[in-house]
This record gives C-alpha cells, structure tokens and sequence, in this order.
C-alpha cells in the first residue's frame, strides 16, 4: 500500500523530470537531478550535441509542486510557487548574483541560468569579506521590495567560483509593495520587519564561519532571535520533526530510494532521516 503513494512525496510524481528540455530554442539533455522534495524538483542540464555554442552550456530547470498528494489536487499550488517564483526574479534580472531566467517550461516551470559554486552547507572557506558582500546583495534584494524569507537554509547560499555571494531559491520570497494609500505605513512596517529577519539569518551564517572574529556583545545579540522567529519556531519544529520520523520509516522500509544520479544538500540527503 505505501509503496504505491510513495511517489505522492515528490513534486513531479513518478515521472520525474523530463530526459529533454527546449528553451529558447535550444535542446538541453539531462546531467542530474539536483533535488527532490515535495514542493519542487530542480535538474542540471547540459546543451546538446549541435546546438547553437552561443547558447548557455549548462542551465537549470526547476518543476514546481504538479503531483497531487494522496488525492488531493496539488496544481493549483504548483503553478502559484512557479509564478512567484519567476516573478521574483525577473523583478531582479539586472543582479548579477542571483539566478536570470532564461524562459518558462509549461505552467510548472522554467529554465534558469546555471551558477558555478558551492553552497555554505558544503562549508567552504570564506571571510568576513564574503559576508559584507553577501549583506550589499541583500540590501540591493530588499530594494526592490522583495522580502526572502528563506535564509536559514546554508543550501540557498552560493560561494561561486569567482569567489563572489550568490543567492538561490526564491520560491517562497514576497514582494511587499507599499499597497494603497490607507495601507501604506503599514505594509511598509511589515516589509522592513521581515527584512530584519533576513539580516538576522545573514548574521548567524557570519558567526557560524567568522565566530573567532566577532565581538562577544555582537554574539549575544545574534543568538538572541526575536518574537517572530521564535513562534515561528514553535509552529514549525513539530511539523519538521513529523516530517524526519516519516521519510525516516519510508527510507528505511525502501519504500523511498537513494537516487545514485543525485547529488544532495544535508537538507535533503535520505541519509540523515536513517
């Protein structure tokens, strides 16, 4: 019985994403699969045999939620992620540091230019250099209206190969405009009050990889979260404790496999849940 629903946990279902892809003309064939989870899948492609050398050698396509969950329709979710997503990115494609959209792929996805780095979950070595940078990054994000929302996760954060920050995953970032008039001051206040939580999620990454350098009164300050994130908490641990007990039963039953073609973060790799 499990074994029949166990595809329900990801996002494209059985079928996974596709051996092929076109954009903008161009036909990429399938090097990896990136990611799994239940809201999204990603893949790396490369330019096939033949094509345009002018095209972008290597891109990224991300699926968005299409597989329905125990026979709850799920596209309706889908296309929203996709749709805010690209939204969001396009509302940031004059950054060079952030991923560009190259063209949409159906009602679920799109293609996206390819970053070469390592993220922070893989620990690479860096300077409080990179985090000054990485802080400019998100100011220029922020003034755009965008709130990311998303920080906590290392996997988000790139170190490129030249060095530089980068930042992925705007699936469930926000533009907060300054709404009409009457509503002004205060979507205004709730822009700058999530903005500050992704400062705050910025400044923990720089204690964690620059803790021999920062003063004693700026740690304290750093580990002391405010109101929001700590509900936020409250809310979210027991979901995400449900969440490991479950892909831990599955995973070890084999009802869920160990992809060989993956490549996973520490967020995703079945082996934590075992």
């Amino acid at each position: 019985m499990v074994g029949k629903v166990v595809h329900h946990f990801y996002a494209c279902g059985k079928k996974g994403l596709p051996a092929h892809i076109r954009c903008q003309g161009i036909v990429y064939d399938r090097v990896e699969v990136l990611k799994r989870d239940f809201f999204a899948e990603t893949g790396l492609y490369r330019r096939g045999r033949n094509q345009a050398k002018d095209a972008p050698a290597r891109v990224v396509l991300k699926m968005a939620r299409k597989q329905s969950f125990l026979g709850v329709g799920l596209r309706w979710l889908g296309r929203i992620l996709q749709r805010n997503e690209v939204q969001n990115l396009r509302r940031l494609q004059d950054l060079d540091c952030v991923p560009h959209v190259l063209c949409e792929y159906g009602s679920f996805g799109f293609v996206y230019t390819y970053i070469e780095g390592i993220t922070l979950d893989e620990k690479p070595k860096v300077d409080e250099g990179f985090f000054d940078r990485f802080g400019l990054l998100l100011h220029r994000i922020h003034e755009r209206h965008i709130v990311y929302l998303d920080l906590n996760k290392k996997s988000n954060i790139l170190v490129g190969s030249d060095g530089q920050p980068y930042l992925i995953d705007f699936q469930i970032s926000q533009c907060i405009g300054d709404g009409p008039f009457g509503l002004r001051w205060l979507m205004c206040r709730m822009r700058q009050r999530l903005q500050k939580e992704d400062f705050y999620h910025l400044s923990k990454h720089r204690l964690r990889c620059c803790r021999p350098s920062l003063p004693r009164a700026q740690k304290e300050a750093i580990l002391r979260p405010s109101f929001w994130i700590r509900l936020h908490r409250a809310i979210t641990a027991p979901a995400r404790k449900l969440r490991r007990l479950l892909l831990g039963f599955l995973y070890s039953r084999n009802y869920l496999s160990v992809g060989e073609s993956e490549q996973y973060t520490p967020e995703n790799d079945p082996h934590r849940f075992l």
